[in-house]
């Protein structure tokens, strides 16, 4: 059954072999008193529109079927589709399915509506789709679990493009079973699937169920959401995932490279109104040998409700994962408030990839924040270059989630946390360990290029079992570090050493416990250090020297420095390691300028075995102070060397004075090495 608008001409063709007649074209006579065409399948029957060549020239097209019909329309090579009318609306609230597979062009002069309760399928198949309109709306309404695909074509260069001039809309309703939106390149080369908004308004994709974007399994078939003019808003109430195809260079994007705001993900709130599509779960996964990303030219938010956001680095040589944006702000997850928003991100991880090269990164040109609940894991790989990175020009970690940089075994599996100003963050625990091995160096990183802000419970850094692979927290400008048990230790490989620095400016840190080791490779030594004064009060304090009496090692020392220095503690220890010819294993708390002030429950200083000196030393400048209320003792062990030394020492024409309210001022030498207390001014005991 067909139903069709007054004034229409109907041309049917004889199939002989069918022996039946079928509709090849429809036109108004007169756009006047016919130009609005309304094409419907009976009552349970689906409509075929097949391609001829011709145009239905109706001003407003209507195709449409019942709740159990699908409209389908259908193009070949030699006989493709072509629909174009100043309204277009293919299917109907009452339609079940709208499926458009082959060789396809429909256009909506003035407005395009795709409508179905079901599903909505786009494959492309001897040639192309191209469904273009000005404003623009794709939706179903059903929640019966169906499905938005817009899909590449198996051969060569079958692509499927979906754009709209001035407004695009696609979506479904906002429930776990409605329809997810997928768009996918297709096995052809070069067959890829496109969503592009070319206006100047909002592109919009929102879906009850997933949304996802794909890259094909040919070559440069690529799956996109793309807009170079508007703004962008693309969520999902379950989860999103942007995944590169298994083809080469068959990459997955979301990409907006205006200068106008990107949304990706949902989990703002404003009071008692929570906005829909809440988003569950990101994932930004890279293939083997394509990219996947999630990139803005101007401000950019991505949203998980609770969920995980994670990136992750493909299998193949370069396969990069990542999302970034240009000079404004961006925002990655939201801190949770009943003005603003409803979940931070649970977990955040930034994974690197098999493949050589295969980064994870999440970059801002602007200012980044960052929100997260749980935790936040950035891992490098087992493959050169396999590294993750989390870097902004301004950073704030609105988080009290553990925070792990864990470097890969791959040279240059670097991890990294960076600020190219001032940075700023709330953990629960913070874990930096270096990587490395024969032959291979990664690091892990926290940096700032200005001051730096960080808390945290428990802290640990560990040099890695690789040459050179540090762990290191720094700042060029000032520091302040609030810590819980903090824990220092230098690496297996040579220069692999843990530090603590400020290199531009004063620094301050809090900690409950301290615990400085350096480590088994030549140059694994364990530092804090300020450029200016330096402040650190907490518990109790231990400095180790690195070695031991079986493999002494040369430049492993623990090591505190800075100027003007005021360190107090609980119980404070200074152990000497087994140092080598050309350099020591330390145990020093040195001021470099300025007044020095040691306060601890007590101070306990033991030299080490060989090439070590144990001391609290003021080199140069203002006056030594030495406080242990329940004593103050200076050791040698037994049988050393007579290259260490043990020393309280004052180099200044200074006063130095030795305070201990009880338990007194013991020192004990047992070995070949010296001990002393010593002031090149004035001394108080």
């Amino acid at each position: 059954d067909v139903l069709v608008g007054d004034y229409a001409d109907l041309v049917f063709a004889l199939a002989v072999a069918a022996d039946r007649s079928f509709l090849i074209a429809l036109t108004s006579v007169s756009e006047g008193q016919g130009g609005d065409d309304s094409i419907t399948g009976g009552d349970g029957g689906d409509l075929l529109v097949g391609g001829a060549g011709t145009n239905i020239a109706a001003t407003t097209l209507t195709l449409g079927a019942s709740s159990t019909g699908d409209v389908k329309l259908q193009g070949t090579a030699a006989n493709p589709l072509v629909l174009n009318n100043t309204t277009q609306n293919i299917g109907t609230t009452s339609t079940r399915d709208v499926l458009i597979r082959g060789n396809v062009a429909l256009t909506g002069t003035a407005t395009q509506n795709l409508t179905a309760n079901r599903n909505i399928t786009v494959q492309a198949e001897q040639g192309t789709i191209a469904i273009t309109g000005t404003d623009q709306t794709i939706q179903t309404n059903g929640i019966s679990g169906g499905t938005m695909l817009f899909k590449g074509g198996v051969a060569a260069n079958e692509t499927v493009t979906v754009s709209a001039s001035n407004k695009q809309l696609i979506q479904s309703l906002d429930s776990t079973l409605a329809s997810g939106v997928r768009i996918e390149g297709g096995d052809g080369a070069g067959s890829s699937a496109v969503v592009l908004y070319t206006g100047t308004g909002q592109q919009t994709i929102q879906a009850g169920g997933n949304v996802s974007v794909r890259g094909g399994a040919g070559a440069n078939s690529i799956g996109e959401i793309r807009t170079a003019t508007g703004s962008q808003f693309i969520v999902s109430t379950t989860d999103m995932d942007v995944t590169a195809g298994t083809g080469s260079g068959a990459a997955a994007r979301i990409v907006d490279t205006g200068a106008l705001n990107q949304q990706v993900g949902e989990a703002r709130r404003s009071g008692n109104f929570v906005f829909p599509y809440q988003t569950d779960n990101i994932t930004v996964t890279a293939g083997a040998d394509a990219v996947a990303e999630i990139t803005a030219g101007g401000a950019q938010q991505v949203y998980v409700s609770g969920g995980k956001l994670q990136v992750q680095g493909g299998s193949g040589a370069n396969a990069l994962a990542r999302i970034e944006n240009g000079a404004a702000t961006q925002q990655i997850g939201c801190i949770a408030s009943f003005s603003s928003c409803l979940n931070a991100i649970g977990t955040l991880n930034l994974l690197a990839g098999t493949g050589s090269g295969a980064t994870a990164r999440i970059t801002s040109a602007g200012q980044q924040n960052v929100a997260v609940n749980s935790a936040i894991n950035l891992t490098g790989s087992a493959a050169a270059g396999g590294a993750a990175s989390l870097t902004g020009t301004g950073q704030t970690f609105n988080s009290f989630a553990n925070l792990t940089l864990t470097a890969g075994a791959g040279n240059g599996a670097n991890v990294l946390v960076q600020s190219s100003a001032a940075q700023s963050g709330q953990f629960s625990s913070i874990t930096l360990t270096g990587g490395g091995g024969a032959g291979a160096t990664a690091t892990a990183q926290i940096n700032a290029a200005t001051t730096q802000s960080i808390s945290g419970s428990t802290t640990k850094l560990s040099g890695g079992a690789g040459d050179n692979s540090i762990a290191q927290m720094n700042a060029a400008s000032a520091q302040s570090l609030s810590f819980g048990s903090t824990t220092l230790g230098g690496g297996a490989g040579a220069n692999s050493y843990a530090q603590i620095a400020s290199t531009g400016a004063n620094q301050s840190i809090n900690y409950s416990n301290l615990a400085m080791t350096g480590g088994l490779g030549a140059g694994s030594f364990t530092q804090i250090v300020a450029a200016t004064t330096q402040n650190i009060s907490g518990g109790n304090m231990t400095l180790t020297g690195g070695g031991t009496a079986l493999a002494p090692v040369a430049n492993t020392s623990a090591t505190i420095q800075g100027n003007s220095q005021v360190i107090s503690a609980g119980n404070l220890t200074l152990a000497g390691g087994n140092g080598a010819a050309g350099g020591g294993s330390d145990a020093v708390l040195r001021n470099l300028s300025g007044n020095q002030s040691v306060n601890a429950s007590s101070v306990t200083l033991n030299g080490g075995a060989q090439f070590s000196t144990t001391g609290i030393l003021n080199v140069s400048g203002g006056t030594q102070s030495v406080s242990g209320s329940n004593g103050i003792l200076l050791t040698t062990i037994a049988g050393a060397n007579n290259n260490t030394s043990v020393l309280i020492q004052n180099l200044a024409a200074s006063k130095q004075t030795l305070t201990a309210a009880s338990g007194g001022i013991g020192i004990i030498n047992q070995g070949a090495g010296g001990v002393s207390v010593t002031s090149a001014g004035t001394q108080q005991l």
